[in-house]
């Protein structure tokens, strides 16, 4: 009866502590929040009754729609993504671990001091660890990724960089 309590009980807190009971329903087709890119929509379009048309709008209208240049936009942004991912690894990180073992044979709990010391025994046996862990010395590879991340960052907003346009021509 104690085994079935105590084997609740764990299951409860992992079910508690395993961020599936409390974690929000991921839906596939929303969205991602905190990017700067223009949500998907359809291409642009325009009925020649609507407006007349100039040179530098139809250019604007054919880079907004670019699927290249749609693409260029999200590479940039998983690029940002992946720097910040980088940083991360200079933090500290929390994690929690439980355990159970059921022996056949009873074992001690407390371990002896002096001979013919009395001691507790139990055959089953539960453990919860919190651990930090942090990264002290690296060897450099936490610092190499978050430079190797920055270039890359870099380089996916050079790509980005669409200079303005001007036609010259006058309608």
């Amino acid at each position: 009866m104690v085994i079935v309590k105590y084997l609740n009980l764990i299951l409860l807190v992992f079910w508690a502590l395993s961020g599936c009971a409390f974690m929000p329903h991921t839906d596939t087709y929303t969205p991602v929040q905190g990017v700067n890119l223009p949500a998907s929509h359809p291409p642009a379009q325009i009925k020649a009754s609507d407006e007349t048309l100039t040179l530098a709008h139809c250019i604007e209208i054919a880079l907004e729609n670019n699927p290249e240049a749609i693409a260029s936009r999200w590479d940039a942004a998983a690029a940002d993504s992946r720097y910040n991912q980088a940083e991360a690894g200079l933090t500290p990180t929390l994690g929690i671990e439980a355990g159970y073992n059921r022996f056949l044979d009873p074992q001690r709990l407390i371990q002896a001091r002096y001979n013919g010391e009395p001691g507790d025994f139990d055959r089953d046996l539960l453990r919860g660890d919190l651990i930090i862990r942090m990264p002290i010395y690296t060897g450099g590879r936490v610092v190499n990724e978050i430079a190797a991340a920055d270039l890359l960052r870099k380089s996916e907003e050079h790509k980005l960089a669409i200079p303005d346009i001007d036609s010259g021509v006058s309608a």
